[in-house]
């Protein structure tokens, strides 16, 4: 499910201007009202940890 999330995110331009190697190190996925940030944590494989963020935390474009 998370992938999938991800993939979505990252096909609609949820992503970062900042990039780790080649991928974007932040992604933001909108799920159910809540959205979630996700960080690059291993550039190799293109590995990320996320959490859901506090209202004040979403980026305006995803507002």
């Amino acid at each position: 499910m998370l992938t999938k999330w991800l993939r979505r995110a990252v096909e609609q331009g949820q992503i970062s201007n900042n990039w780790d190697g080649e991928f974007p190190r932040n992604i933001w996925a909108k799920e159910d009202g809540v959205v979630y940030e996700a960080r690059v944590v291993n550039r190799c494989n293109g590995g990320y940890k996320g959490w859901p963020l506090e209202d004040f935390e979403v980026p305006e474009e995803l507002l």
